[in-house]
């Protein structure tokens, strides 16, 4: 399956229904821990490739950083280890935020 864009409103939808879908923030820790989407893990960009043993080939993964950018070079990276079903969240958290969904706080 190729890559997709995905807007935050159909993210809020599939984080509701969750699946079987995996959801990665590949932010950097402190960006994480700071605010982050409930329901994703903190896969950092810089961690890539050696943190994806933990996810599961055959799940979509959800892919999500601050705009997008990082997003998308996860995504290449992602694409040449194997992985097929991805999604990417179109404006990242940034596009989260205006639309003033919830968001979870470092405590």
């Amino acid at each position: 399956m190729p890559r997709q864009s995905l807007t935050v409103n159909n993210l809020r939808v599939m984080l509701s229904d969750r699946g079987k879908a995996q959801f990665i923030d590949v932010r950097d820790p402190g960006e994480f821990a700071d605010e982050r989407v409930d329901g994703f893990a903190n896969y950092p960009l810089s961690s890539f490739p050696k943190s994806l043993r933990q996810l599961d080939k055959n799940a979509p993964i959800v892919v999500l950083c601050t705009n997008g950018s990082k997003a998308k070079l996860a995504a290449n990276i992602l694409e040449e280890e194997g992985y097929a079903d991805i999604c990417i969240v179109a404006g990242g958290l940034l596009s989260w935020k205006v639309q003033c969904f919830p968001l979870a706080k470092a405590v």
